[in-house]
């Protein structure tokens, strides 16, 4: 459910910033810092291997998805969860209902 009381993150100016597939909302001087700082970076995965952590890195290195958006005040809502006792009543999943037999048993 969201609302219209805005929260008091977005008073200044904000940016919305993706790295990979999560997205932050951040004020806007400091997603540019983590912009810059993040453009020099390349993916890499953390592996265990014997005794220590090893850091593998693709050849030519693959850089990380970046985006940055300017977000207006009044493009931030905020989003509360309804308590779970309100879905209570709604089935698990939409058009699945208890299988019903019907007919003698064998």
């Amino acid at each position: 459910m969201a609302t219209n009381k805005k929260p008091a993150i977005a008073q200044k100016p904000m940016a919305y910033v993706e790295v990979g597939y999560r997205g932050y909302l951040l004020p806007l001087a400091d997603a540019q810092r983590l912009i810059g700082i993040l453009a020099g970076a390349v993916v890499a995965k953390k592996d265990y291997r014997g005794t220590d952590w090893v850091y593998e890195v693709e050849q030519p290195p693959e850089p990380i998805n970046l985006s940055l958006d300017v977000v207006q005040p009044k493009q931030v809502v905020v989003v509360r969860e309804e308590p779970a006792t309100a879905h209570a009543h709604r089935p698990n999943a939409i058009g699945h209902e208890p299988l019903k037999l019907t007919g003698p048993a064998r």
